[in-house]
């Protein structure tokens, strides 16, 4: 432990844990806090446990490895610096509308290895500073369409393996800075037309090893893969319209279209895709 951070990693209670913290000689100055393999969980809602303890300078939040099955909205209230939450590794199935809106500096939440089902519009409300929202390794199935309203600085969305079977063709309309979106090994079975209208930052898209059939027309319109990759391997496309790569722009990168089942690929597929080198897998 160094003069800004507290680890608490020892199966630690609830009540052991505010104990620690209160015993900590100088909380405004604390900038991380851990709690790891502890049995921690959340007091009920419109209760906080940190709000007690005045630590107002807090940026780093670790809350990993404990049995932590429920966030309540509250949770976070009087943490206005905090930058980076972690909540992987707990057994978080629900969380509820607004629980984030007391962090208007978070940049970073990470909600990796839990077992949320559902993803409802209104849960990451207030969140206008959140660049990377890390999901991966739940149990989602479901996204309703404006649970990504207004995060308009969001950069890098990880939605690896969970079970999502469908998307609404306005699902990322607000995301419009963008630049890295990972959907692989989920269950989707169609992009709609328009669906990346928005993204036009996005740099590496990645929906390898789901189980999309086709290609839709102007899937694919405008956008520019620049060092990185649009990855549509492991599927089982059979057709690409002849207008889903068009203006589709290559700079450094490469699209991967391997490990499907594709049979024919029409004349014109591939002839309004700009691309300085023969990337095209």
């Amino acid at each position: 432990m160094n003069c800004s951070g507290l680890a608490l990693t020892e199966h630690q209670s609830a009540e052991n844990i505010i104990e620690e913290i209160e015993k900590y000689a100088d909380k405004e100055s604390l900038s991380t806090i851990s709690i790891s393999s502890c049995q921690f969980s959340f007091k009920p809602a419109n209760s906080c446990w940190i709000l007690e303890q005045n630590v107002p300078n807090l940026e780093y939040l670790y809350i990993n490895n404990n049995q932590i099955e429920k966030i309540n909205s509250g949770a976070f209230y009087c943490l206005e610096n905090l930058r980076h939450l972690e909540l992987k590794n707990n057994q978080i199935k629900y969380i509820e509308e607004s629980t984030f809106s007391d962090l208007p500096s978070l940049y970073t939440l990470d909600l990796s290895n839990n077992e949320i089902t559902r993803l409802e519009n209104g849960v990451f409300n207030g969140l206008d500073s959140l660049g990377n929202l890390i999901l991966r390794n739940n149990k989602i199935e479901s996204v309703e369409n404006e649970v990504f309203c207004n995060l308009h600085n969001l950069s890098n969305l990880e939605l690896t393996d969970n079970k999502i079977e469908e998307l609404f063709v306005d699902q990322f309309d607000d995301l419009e800075n963008l630049t890295y979106l990972i959907l692989k090994h989920n269950k989707l079975q169609n992009l709609e037309s328009g669906i990346f209208a928005s993204l036009k930052r996005l740099r590496h898209l990645d929906v390898s090893h789901n189980l999309i059939t086709s290609l839709a027309p102007n899937l694919l319109q405008n956008l520019t893969i620049d060092g990185c990759r649009a990855n549509f391997s492991f599927n089982n496309i059979e057709e690409i319209h002849e207008s889903a790569l068009e203006g589709f722009n290559i700079r450094i990168g490469s699209l991967d279209l391997s490990h499907n089942n594709l049979k024919t690929i029409k004349t014109n597929t591939f002839c309004k895709v700009t691309a300085k080198k023969n990337f095209i897998v």
